[in-house]
């Protein structure tokens, strides 16, 4: 829910959501996993989502998740196979890069491993694998 409100705040996504520059258009879809902290029954989505209503004064707000063994129509994970597919092979500049894990593959050093998002991300973000508009934020 977090991310409905940064959405709103970038350029790219005004067409789609917004019907002035400060009104958010009256009929929401929300569609998320059916992670634990994602679902609509969970107390901290439903408050944020009647948050979300009462701030953009919304006249309707749909909060949807996709039933048990049902995430194969979500439109995210139809398109990771062939990502993962587009990807392979890919390798990452070396000298970017330093290494975080031990022999057997484990992580050492977890701030590090995290500081590596950002150039992967960047470096990866030159690929036009998915045809969509991608934005990248850190």
């Amino acid at each position: 829910m977090h991310d409905f409100n940064q959405l709103l705040e970038l350029q790219d996504f005004e067409k789609a959501a917004l019907n002035s520059p400060d009104k958010v258009k009256p009929i929401v879809i929300i569609i998320v996993d059916r992670g634990l902290d994602e679902n609509s029954r969970f107390l901290k989505t439903l408050v944020l989502s009647i948050d979300i209503y009462k701030i953009h004064n919304l006249d309707a707000l749909f909060v949807l998740a996709h039933a048990h063994g049902q995430s194969t129509f979500n439109a995210v994970e139809c398109r990771m196979a062939p990502l993962s597919l587009d990807l392979a092979g890919l390798i990452l500049p070396h000298d970017d890069f330093d290494t975080y894990l031990d022999a057997s593959g484990t992580t050492t050093d977890f701030e590090l491993e995290k500081q590596y998002f950002k150039p992967a991300g960047k470096y990866l973000s030159k690929f036009d694998l998915i045809q969509l508009l991608t934005l990248i934020q850190w």
